[in-house]
């Protein structure tokens, strides 16, 4: 359709056709480059290690690649709040004094749109468009949920937490891939985009929102009871697992953990215990 003439070349397709031509260009990139040795080197590194990770393995690094681009914002976030709470707790400042308003809402932004951030990581984890992922999350946590009735049932906003969400945006991944299969290249942007909203919110409600929530809210329960019951026997024997998991990669699996206790709770005892055995080491 046109060429535009800048710093790169680039070769104008259309809308549509763009993600058929892009997928191709890449396949004929990488079949005919020649490489060095070194980097038939890596490439043969890389294979290696490639038939050495489980399916098991691969989901848990698929979380941590989700949730760990989130860890800066969550320590400043985490930080911003601490001391805020710190300084009303002490009586240093009144709730309402403004720039003490302020700190607690820099500091909450980030917990309160969390599922929005996590949605988005998601679809981009898994080769989606990150923007549907994030809708996922602003879904299943919109306020408005809670005016809505179905089934005489009124439905509760956040149920299944940021499982939920997880698992909803890779739904979108999911469905977007294959309705573009589908559908035609000269209306891709429109109904891929759109078909895949739809088909997700109504899930979301219907199937995801409720299962999530079972699994999210046994977890945290979970947690909390063990704790509660086994007291510092149960800390110990956390805490000494910890090392083991980070040594093997598998302590990725408990960062949706922590994050959806944080969700839940506004904050995390697990994490705490495991980074005290952590830190003694």
């Amino acid at each position: 359709m046109g060429v535009v003439e800048d710093d790169t070349w680039q070769v104008v397709v259309g809308p549509g056709t763009v993600n058929a031509v892009t997928d191709e260009m890449k396949k004929m990139t990488g079949s005919q480059k020649e490489l060095s040795f070194e980097e038939r080197s890596a490439l043969d590194q890389a294979d290696r290690k490639k038939k050495n990770k489980t399916p098991f393995k691969q989901f848990l690094r698929r979380l941590g690649n989700i949730f760990i681009p989130l860890i800066p914002g969550l320590v400043a976030s985490g930080i911003i709040n601490g001391v805020a709470q710190f300084i009303i707790n002490t009586g240093v400042q009144a709730a309402d004094h403004t720039w003490l308003q302020l700190m607690t809402i820099l500091g909450g932004g980030l917990f309160t749109y969390l599922a929005i951030m996590v949605g988005w990581n998601t679809a981009k984890e898994f080769g989606g468009t990150p923007v549907l992922g994030a809708i996922a999350g602003m879904f299943i946590f919109n306020p408005a949920l809670a005016e809505v009735t179905i089934f005489g049932e009124q439905l509760q906003p956040g149920r299944g937490g940021l499982f939920g969400v997880i698992f909803a945006a890779w739904l979108i991944v999911f469905f977007e891939r294959h309705i573009r299969k589908v559908v035609p290249r000269s209306v891709d942007i429109i109904f891929t985009s759109l078909f895949t909203v739809l088909i997700v919110g109504a899930l979301s409600i219907y199937a995801i929102m409720p299962v999530a929530g079972v699994l999210a809210e046994g977890i945290t329960s979970g947690i909390n009871a063990v704790l509660s019951f086994g007291g510092p026997l149960a800390g110990a024997l956390m805490a000494g697992f910890f090392l083991p998991l980070v040594m093997v990669g598998l302590h990725h699996g408990l960062t949706p953990i922590h994050a959806e206790l944080i969700n839940a709770f506004n904050f995390t005892t697990l994490l705490p215990i495991l980074l005290w055995r952590a830190l003694v080491k």
